[in-house]
């Protein structure tokens, strides 16, 4: 199952909250901040077993904070994004978060965003510190990083999985942004 806000709210908001607002920090209600804390504290309890049933306990007791989290997050933010009119700006920072492997045309971005072309630019570069394709490279970065991790997995696959054009892209891609080649990053693990 995807929790929809799980990915704004754990990367993009910290990544505004650092450029933009302090505002985009997750209140919880009275009722919500102590059900999570309950949560926590039975985690608490539960990780001092050292059995498997623990462990899994413990597990579901951490989807459940995250769960709750993101559920609030998404009423919350949601009031918030639609009240100061940024809701369409912010929903395609995600979708590039998100769609980092597919080709999205900035156009695409300007509809969703309601926006022109030079205000929308604009506000990506304040908001992120970054243009949108540069914002889409560093994604891609990110999560060739994890599937390095995988030895069995080839450069071709994670190149395809990652949507560049050929290996050699993405080795390009990989270097401008490390200052390594892939092969380099995974012989360092």
């Amino acid at each position: 199952m995807r929790l929809p806000t799980y990915s704004t709210l754990f990367h993009i908001d910290p990544m505004m909250r650092e450029r933009v607002s302090d505002k985009l920090h997750l209140h919880l209600s009275g009722s919500d901040f102590d059900e999570v804390c309950a949560h926590l504290q039975q985690m608490e309890v539960i990780d001092r077993g050292t059995s498997v049933a623990d462990g899994i306990i413990s597990e579901a007791l951490a989807t459940i904070v995250i769960a709750k989290l993101c559920e609030v997050h998404g009423k919350t933010r949601g009031a918030e994004m639609d009240s100061e009119g940024d809701g369409e700006f912010l929903a395609t920072i995600s979708f590039l978060y998100e769609h980092y492997n597919e080709r999205v045309d900035i156009s695409t971005l300007v509809r969703m965003a309601r926006m022109s072309r030079t205000a929308y630019l604009a506000k990506f570069k304040r908001v992120t510190g970054t243009t949108p394709g540069r914002f889409v490279a560093q994604r891609r970065v990110e999560v060739a990083k994890d599937l390095l991790t995988d030895p069995s997995r080839s450069l071709a696959k994670i190149a395809s999985d990652l949507g560049c054009f050929d290996t050699s892209h993405f080795i390009r891609l990989f270097l401008q942004h490390t200052g390594i080649t892939p092969s380099e990053y995974r012989a360092s693990l």
